[in-house]
């Protein structure tokens, strides 16, 4: 229970952190248009994907040794 809210604290600070809209950047980009928030999303979505399917996998194979034994 302890190590699964563990995880769940560590996940939602990294997605709040990586989704921020108000992170400082280089001049010119642009955070105030209407549409960053949905260009950053769509180049960020593919790091999310791969990393839940990690988190996935991971506890497949975890479930997987612990019914062998």
């Amino acid at each position: 229970m302890t190590q699964s809210l563990t995880s769940q604290k560590i996940l939602t600070v990294l997605t709040l952190t990586l989704a921020s809209p108000m992170v400082l950047a280089h001049p010119g980009h642009d955070h105030s248009d209407p549409l960053s928030g949905l260009i950053h999303l769509l180049w960020i979505a593919p790091v999310v994907l791969a990393a839940g399917y990690a988190v996935f996998a991971i506890r497949r194979a975890n479930r997987i040794k612990s019914t062998e034994k």
